[in-house]
């Protein structure tokens, strides 16, 4: 048998997740939507696939937005790879890859780090070992590990280029920057904003922003300013100023706001951190040894039980925008584009690099843990996410549906 059900234990609080609850997907998915899956280039099971171009299919409107989706159990709108809903904090929102609502799936490495099928490890994100050309490690939507650029940055000229942050010049010309057009393509263009003596920087991402998009004044409408990404610009003091990848302009990202792909609170992570620093070193524990999913950390879990209303609006924010989800390219919204992080809040953040270490769930010996919260006897699909479908004859991975 290639996978098992997840049967994950939790404290009395949580219920049991049964094998009736867990997700399965049929053996038969070579067309949906008119698209054969079989047309998109697999990734080979022991790599973390790196994001590719959005296709063309056609994806619902659910009406909440780039980075939230409409959950499955009460149809209210939730951000994606947060708790929301959820009874503990070791789920999170997804996408299901077939009906495109949200569902609570098993959340298995902590905050800043992504589950790597190939060692069954939780790498940093910023592991150089993972990614190449510049990317870094991400969650796409539906809970598969991606490699893609960093917030801001895109590969540029072509898809398989190294990472080049919009709005410098790169590969470009003098006087020219990597620049958005109207189609939402990544063209060189004229520099607009350019840099004096107090931003000798030539990494600054300056965005061109006329007036009357911030102060909503007509009369300064033909009155431009240049700010950075990243930075406060002309926003409020809770706010950093981004860059909206689909509009095509600067936007205000609300640092504040729980329901930003970007928002982190210094309470939120200190729980976080204690549950998953202690669940990674904690002895897989068994009941009759019947179960093929085990949270590591059960004496934690009765110490702190946490209720579905537990996590608020807490009110101190980290200054360091990051994101667990992939950020939006510009173009279709399809794909691993369906839902993603925008506006675009770029960061330099200047910090070590740490060691992988154990997830919060493990399986039985000789078991492999999967980026779907599964167990199988196979080390092959252990990288494929759950948008992927794992072809044993080939020994790769597929995507389900786009």
């Amino acid at each position: 048998m290639e996978m098992f059900a997840s049967a994950i234990i939790f404290a009395a609080a949580v219920a049991l997740v049964s094998a009736n609850n867990a997700p399965t997907y049929p053996s038969d998915v070579s067309s949906t939507a008119g698209n054969s899956y079989e047309s998109y280039p697999p990734f080979n099971g022991a790599k973390v696939p790196q994001n590719g171009k959005p296709s063309n299919s056609s994806y619902p409107d659910d009406g909440c937005g780039d980075y939230s989706v409409r959950f499955k159990g009460d149809g209210y709108c939730y951000p994606l790879l947060k708790k929301g809903p959820c009874e503990n904090v070791l789920f999170w929102i997804t996408v299901e890859p077939y009906t495109y609502e949200g569902i609570c799936t098993p959340r298995l490495c902590g905050r800043g780090k992504v589950f790597v099928g190939r060692d069954g490890l939780c790498h940093d994100i910023y592991d150089t070992k993972e990614c190449r050309g510049g990317r870094r490690l991400y969650y796409s939507a539906y809970g598969d590990p991606i490699c893609d650029c960093p917030v801001g940055q895109y590969p540029f000229p072509s898809e398989e280029d190294d990472c080049v942050p919009i709005f410098t010049q790169g590969p470009c010309p003098t006087n020219q920057v990597v620049s958005v057009s109207s189609s939402g393509k990544l063209e060189c263009a004229p520099n607009t904003c350019q840099l004096v003596d107090r931003y000798q920087d030539f990494l600054l991402q300056l965005v061109p922003v006329k007036q009357s998009r911030i102060s909503n004044d007509d009369e300064d409408d033909e009155y431009g300013y240049c700010y950075a990404l990243g930075t406060r610009g002309p926003c409020s003091p809770s706010e950093l100023f981004g860059y909206n990848i689909f509009s095509s302009q600067g936007e205000c990202v609300d640092m504040d706001d729980p329901r930003t792909p970007y928002f982190s609170s210094p309470e939120e992570n200190a729980i976080l951190d204690d549950v998953f620093d202690r669940a990674a070193n904690e002895p897989i524990k068994t009941k009759n040894n019947r179960s093929n999913t085990f949270f590591r950390a059960q004496r934690l879990s009765r110490k702190r039980r946490q209720g579905p209303n537990t996590f608020g609006i807490f009110q101190q924010p980290s200054r360091i925008p990051t994101s667990l989800l992939n950020p939006c390219q510009s173009g279709g919204r399809n794909g691993n584009n369906f839902k993603c992080a925008n506006p675009l809040v770029p960061s330099r953040p200047v910090r070590d690099v740490s060691q992988p270490v154990s997830p919060a769930f493990g399986c039985r010996p000789n078991d492999f843990l999967q980026a779907t919260g599964q167990c199988g006897s196979n080390r092959g699909p252990a990288s494929c996410g759950p948008s992927y479908q794992f072809i044993p004859a080939t020994n790769q991975c597929r995507p389900i549906r786009f």
